[in-house]
């Protein structure tokens, strides 16, 4: 399956700024600071015209983490759209443990209905603690095994810096996992590591798009990510 990309909107508010992000690196550690600016006041209306502006259905719905606060009456409307067309994928990332911890029925939902799951570990533990899981294992083989949608398994990816990358596939009838090296990064070649996580899932998102295996979707993720690192801000190199 190729997934095709239809039209590109970004909704202007002219009364608001664009988000800020304060980030303060030093080596692999960093402390971040957001102002979400406009993206707070996404508009349903918005989305619904945007829906209605593609020429066919939309094939694939990426919901993050962090769109949950105050826009949940949006996801559960992107999850009745996805739900309509059997062929589309719903995306979603756990992006903070924070985000898990103040919005746990949220997050869980959208978990549970998500065909891809992405997160780090630590977002991963404290969605199993606040579901009452004694580890990380029991709350994916749940997810995994509450996976009911005919024809597909549901692929979970969870991240943990420069450690490999690990992935769940399955469904009740059966799982599969795997661990994929991440590619080693000179430390002096790091200089901000602001988006890392946002383009390891746009090169997962490129490279199904382009109907690829998990393997090489997380060995793309790894690689955008590795070179967004070496430039300032969530940008690729020149070259």
């Amino acid at each position: 399956m190729t997934l095709s990309v239809d039209i590109f909107r970004l909704q202007t508010l002219d009364d608001v700024k664009t988000g800020t992000c304060l980030c303060l690196s030093q080596g692999e550690a960093r402390s971040l600071t957001a102002n979400i600016g406009a993206a707070l006041k996404v508009e349903q209306k918005f989305v619904e015209d945007t829906l209605k502006d593609f020429s066919t259905d939309p094939q694939l719905y990426y919901i993050e983490g962090f769109f949950i606060p105050e826009k949940m009456h949006i996801c559960r409307l992107l999850y009745e759209k996805y739900s309509k067309n059997p062929a589309t994928i719903l995306i979603t990332n756990l992006n903070a443990p924070y985000i898990v911890k103040n919005f746990p029925k949220d997050v869980t939902w959208l978990s549970k209905q998500a065909d891809v799951v992405f997160g780090n570990r630590d977002e991963f533990e404290e969605l199993a603690s606040i579901n009452g899981f004694h580890t990380m294992e029991d709350l994916l083989s749940n997810l995994l095994n509450e996976y009911s949608k005919v024809g597909s398994q549901k692929i979970i990816v969870i991240t943990d810096g420069a450690n490999p990358v690990f992935y769940y596939k399955g469904n009740s009838m059966g799982i599969e996992s795997d661990l994929i090296n991440v590619p080693k990064v000179n430390p002096d070649e790091i200089i901000d590591t602001t988006g890392a996580g946002d383009s390891f899932v746009a090169g997962f998102i490129h490279a199904l798009m382009d109907g690829k295996s998990t393997r090489e979707c997380i060995e793309l993720g790894c690689e955008i990510s590795a070179r967004v690192i070496k430039v300032i801000g969530c940008n690729l190199p020149k070259d």
